[in-house]
């Protein structure tokens, strides 16, 4: 059942165990505040006191869907990982999903309920991969996640 896991709770999946935690993003294009839109899973949270304006993803800047380039120095990727349950994720399978090389725009990813994706989200200060699952999908308001760091493929 996946409330408990919304709740903080873990889910085992081919023997790796995933913490999942929790995140609504406000569509920056209907709500117009960027602090609302944008996230940090490095940081788990979106206060810009504790995070520091190091944002790893925005939602609703030109439609329903995800960026991951969110400063200068960033060389994140996203890709989707199409419609899933946590339950169905194989971590062993996992693709990989190197950084860009060189500061770089990544394209946004449309959002859709029922979709897990994962994040490679590198800058100067982190490199870190994430899963989050479009748990609701409310288009043109907002997005209700749930998340995971998980080790890099092939680790």
């Amino acid at each position: 059942m996946l409330l408990p896991c919304l709740l903080g709770g873990c889910v085992e999946r081919s023997g790796s165990e995933l913490d999942l935690s929790s995140a609504t993003l406000l569509s920056r294009d209907k709500h117009g505040d960027l602090n609302k839109a944008v996230f940090s899973f490095e940081h788990g949270h979106r206060d810009e006191a504790l995070a520091g304006n190091d944002w790893d993803v925005e939602f609703g800047n030109g439609g329903d869907g995800f960026n991951v380039t969110m400063a200068t120095d960033d060389r994140s990727r996203i890709r989707d990982l199409g419609w899933m349950q946590w339950s169905g994720l194989d971590l062993a399978t996992l693709p990989h999903l190197p950084a860009h090389p060189e500061p770089a725009r990544e394209p946004q990813a449309k959002a859709f309920q029922g979709h897990i994706y994962m994040v490679h989200t590198k800058d100067e200060n982190s490199d870190l991969h994430v899963l989050f699952r479009v748990e609701k999908l409310f288009p043109g308001d907002r997005a209700e996640l749930s998340w995971a760091k998980v080790e890099a493929p092939g680790k």
